[in-house]
């Protein structure tokens, strides 16, 4: 494994020599103090399943997190336990939510969480004994079509979603499931159904709830210039809080946002920036965009996905894609890199907590990172681990960033 801790001075001087030319303010990646990556648990391809592209979700102790075809929890010391076997069909794209305890008498802790395969998805209801159940099933048609975010608990057995195709524009909806009795009876609603157009269209991130019942996301098209937003939707109906344009200011946000609580939100985004290789960026209350980082390719790393999460000091934490000091990480994806952790200082400095390989330490980290009250930084990544037995590009790793 190597960490890659700054930009040469070459290709720094020459970021900074644009950066000056186009009236930016743009702050390098730095060194970062040493930080430890170890691997927690390494996927084989097996019953426990390979190549995660969510994140993990932490709870009373446990890391919860899933494969394409499984539920897991991992304790902190990297011993696996799998949870539950999903359908063929499955595809979660995101960390289930912990429950309670189901209806059926010994059938023990239920997660929820969604799922894009068989059609146009599935919501669905996993057990710890290894139980399985689809609550709903999309149909492609006004309900909507591939969840692609985690579901959000609103409370009274509720959870709020979205789906990012589908409609009646085939541009996503709005959905909120809840019980409707006793057992695995649950009520599909329609909220909203967003046009493609300047309402924006495909949302792919986690919503948020805040605690006047209003709900906030992005989308990563549509919008005033084609771009993405950052929109509010409440029972007034969706609002759009931000229009990205394309350029320096980002384009297709596909991450979760943060909300912090002053008002702000943070967020990614995959493209657009100064290089055109995504950004990191802080929208206000009051709708005003500001860029936090813009990533450059090469160490400084390329396309997040998720993303980012806020410590108790204000250090934002994320992960990217691509990019990274590895010239290449396997020859299917669009850029070099197997991507890199990151950290972003309320003042402005930006510094790569670990640069992967793509071999044992993992590579290509599509999932949100979590953290624990230790400070201990938790994610997965879709490549690297086992490379004998998911050959070429590897099963994917748990990995762990010690502050």
């Amino acid at each position: 494994m190597s960490d890659a801790r700054f930009v040469s001075k070459n290709i720094a001087s020459k970021m900074l020599a644009i950066v000056a030319a186009l009236g930016f303010q743009f702050t390098m990646i730095e060194l970062a103090p040493a930080q430890a990556l170890s691997t927690l648990y390494t996927f084989t391809g097996g019953k426990d399943g390979a190549n995660p592209t969510a994140g993990l979700a932490w709870s009373n102790g446990y890391l919860y997190g899933t494969t394409a075809y499984t539920v897991f929890g991992l304790t902190t010391t990297g011993e696996e336990i799998m949870l539950t076997e999903l359908p063929s069909y499955s595809f979660p794209n995101d960390p289930p939510i912990v429950g309670g305890h189901t209806y059926f008498e010994g059938l023990g802790q239920e997660f929820y969480l969604t799922a894009e395969g068989n059609g146009c998805g599935a919501i669905l209801l996993a057990t710890n004994t290894g139980y399985a159940f689809p609550l709903y099933s999309f149909t492609g048609e006004s309900d909507g079509c591939m969840p692609m975010g985690r579901l959000v608990r609103a409370g009274a057995g509720a959870f709020y979603g979205t789906a990012s195709g589908g409609g009646s524009s085939n541009a996503g909806t709005i959905f909120k499931i809840a019980k409707a009795g006793p057992y695995l009876q649950y009520r599909f609603s329609l909220l909203y159904t967003f046009t493609g157009e300047a309402d924006g269209g495909v949302p792919d991130g986690t919503l948020i709830l805040d605690k006047q019942g209003n709900l906030y996301g992005t989308t990563s098209s549509g919008g005033a210039y084609g771009f993405g937003t950052v929109f509010e939707f409440n029972g007034s109906g969706e609002t759009v809080l931000y229009s990205f344009k394309g350029g320096t200011d980002g384009a297709n946000p596909t991450g979760d946002l943060l909300l912090d609580s002053k008002g702000n939100f943070y967020g990614t985004t995959s493209g657009g920036g100064i290089f055109g290789l995504g950004t990191v960026y802080e929208l206000s209350a009051s709708g005003a965009e500001t860029i936090l980082h813009n990533f450059a390719g090469g160490s400084d790393g390329a396309s997040p996905a998720a993303g980012v999460i806020k410590d108790g000091n204000e250090i934002l934490y994320g992960t990217t894609v691509y990019g990274g000091t590895e010239a290449v990480c396997n020859q299917y994806q669009p850029l070099n890199g197997c991507g890199i952790v990151f950290e972003i200082f309320p003042n402005g400095v930006a510094a790569v907590l670990h640069d992967f390989t793509g071999g044992a330490d993992g590579g290509e980290p599509f999932g949100k990172l979590t953290r624990d009250q230790q400070g201990n930084l938790y994610g997965t990544t879709s490549q690297g681990g086992d490379l004998e037995s998911c050959p070429e590009l590897g099963c994917g790793v748990v990995f762990k960033i010690a502050p």
